[in-house]
């Protein structure tokens, strides 16, 4: 079954959807209110995004609707469900149109602790020092290690 996806880091970008599922997802800019971005910190990682909840702030992102169920598979694998690392919850986000929208959403799963929440998060400084490194080195990394195959429909 097709489900809503909000994403606020890495999978919000085309080229990482490309590497991950073999296509980009058509997407809409929405909003998580209660939520606010902070720096994963983990060993063998460069720094990435984690929502954290926080009153009063809302979180922006990347709405995508009737994500296929091998497509979330891949990007579970990606956000290490297995491993804990992130979890996956049904939240309500806002679109720009007013329309409020069920989805999924990775928040921080069990195997992390606040130690590793570094900084509020910087999307420039992501942008310029990370993403690269991110989509030419650690993606096809990740997915060499995993031997995740693009999804088939």
């Amino acid at each position: 079954m097709a489900m809503n996806l909000f994403a606020y880091g890495l999978l919000q970008h085309a080229d990482v959807l490309q590497q991950l599922i073999g296509e980009p997802l058509n997407g809409e800019v929405a909003t998580l209110p209660g939520y606010t971005r902070r720096q994963l910190l983990l060993s063998g990682f460069k720094p990435c995004a984690m929502a954290v909840p926080e009153d009063g702030h809302s979180l922006s992102g990347v709405l995508f609707r009737d994500v296929s169920p091998s497509a979330l598979a891949a990007m579970d694998a990606f956000e290490m469900l297995d491993e804990q690392i992130y979890r996956r919850e049904t939240v309500s986000v806002s679109t720009a149109a007013g329309e409020n929208v069920a989805c999924e959403v990775y928040l921080q799963g069990a195997a992390l602790t606040d130690d590793n929440l570094g900084d509020p998060w910087c999307e420039t400084s992501f942008m310029e020092e990370y993403y690269q490194h991110y989509v030419e080195v650690m993606v096809p990394e990740f997915l060499a290690a995993r031997q995740i195959g693009r999804p088939q429909e």
